[in-house]
């Protein structure tokens, strides 16, 4: 099975906040997003990067 793409920098970030996020590295991408990393990344990521923009937000209020 083919290697995943190295984590975006952002992936570094939220990769284990608060135990919730399962890390992308071990998820093997589709083959047509294999195509172009960055959009199976963000299309992956997507629902938890909303969550924890979500969370911050609340926490500030």
């Amino acid at each position: 099975m083919p290697r995943p793409p190295p984590d975006p920098p952002a992936a570094r970030l939220v990769r284990g906040f608060e135990g919730w996020l399962y890390s992308p590295a071990h998820i093997h991408p589709h083959p047509k997003l294999a195509e172009d990393p960055d959009q199976w990344w963000a299309t992956l990521m997507r629902p938890y990067l909303t969550r924890i923009k979500e969370d911050l937000a609340a926490r500030q209020t």
